[in-house]
């Protein structure tokens, strides 16, 4: 896959798609399918446009949304699907006052869009009241054919990234990874933290998590992740530490089977099941045991 800035320019016919894509969770590739069919149909490449930055920040810079994927993480998963030009756009004040019909215009004239497929539910332009009609009608004064792809669902609901987020947040880890297509991943930074782990038999990673990625919420988790290329089961607990008062909240990781020096390194896990949610114990030997019970119940996995 090809990345473009706005500096660029596409000298052969594209059939396009249009969508921040964070988490190309499985609607996202049953979009891009559609795009890929097309393409194959009328002999053209596949383009995605898609943005660095997410829109809704451009004018709600405090709203505080988190996201699946970082902007790298989403390439990589686009590129996965094998398509042929990423057109990765500042999502900018000037932009986002460009009109559908002017939108549609610069794809045609710049990046040699001839069709343009978009999400059940997908709006752009400024021109905020117009409609799939109005953008079949301006494709067609620039010879570009505006067609729409069907939302895909599972179990009955709309696959979506806010709906992932939603599952996220409330610790609902199994429908967030059947969404997705895969399970959801987190990395972060080992740092160094109290040390308390090492002390009560059960050293622990401290990760330094990216401010923009979102957390599942708070509790205890079954994940997976490689060191070395071997495969470790691990205990993530998302949270306060309410036993040992430490306040702040932490993300840390035992990884099971596992004893050595990973501090300043890159941890990468894939989350695989939600076990219990946080509690204060009443003493230390008490959080040992839970751990300990915890440990089994992923070693059954």
């Amino acid at each position: 896959m090809l990345i473009l800035n706005n500096e660029n320019e596409i000298k052969e016919n594209t059939i396009a798609t249009i969508g921040f894509f964070d988490g190309v969770h499985l609607g996202h590739r049953f979009l891009l399918d559609d795009l890929k069919r097309e393409a194959a149909k009328r002999s053209c490449k596949t383009l995605i446009i898609t943005f660095s930055n997410h829109p809704i920040l451009l004018f709600k810079p405090n709203c505080g949304l988190k996201f699946l994927t970082s902007c790298d993480e989403k390439l990589l998963l686009l590129e996965r699907e094998g398509i042929d030009y990423c057109l990765l756009l500042p999502f900018t004040h000037q932009l986002a006052s460009l009109k559908s019909s002017d939108f549609i215009e610069l794809l045609h004239r710049k990046y040699g869009v001839s069709g343009l497929i978009v999400g059940y539910d997908h709006h752009f332009g400024s021109d905020l009241d117009s409609t799939f009609d109005d953008y079949v009608r301006f494709g067609k004064e620039f010879c570009v054919d505006v067609l729409r792809c069907e939302a895909f669902s599972v179990k009955q609901v709309n696959v979506s990234s806010s709906k992932i987020r939603q599952s996220l947040q409330t610790g609902d880890i199994d429908t967030a990874n059947t969404l997705l297509g895969y399970r959801y991943k987190v990395s972060g930074r080992v740092v160094h933290g109290h040390q308390v782990g090492r002390l009560i038999g059960f050293p622990t990673a401290n990760l330094q998590v990216a401010s923009h990625k979102l957390m599942p919420a708070s509790g205890v988790y079954t994940a997976l992740t490689k060191i070395h290329n071997i495969e470790h089961h691990a205990l993530m607990n998302i949270g306060y530490r309410p036993t040992l008062n430490n306040g702040g909240i932490s993300y840390e990781v035992y990884i099971d089977g596992f004893d050595g020096d990973l501090y300043d390194e890159e941890l990468h896990l894939e989350m695989v099941k939600f076990i219990r949610a946080e509690r204060k114990f009443d003493s230390i030997q008490a959080l040992k045991e839970q751990i300990a019970a915890d440990l089994q119940t992923i070693r059954q996995h």
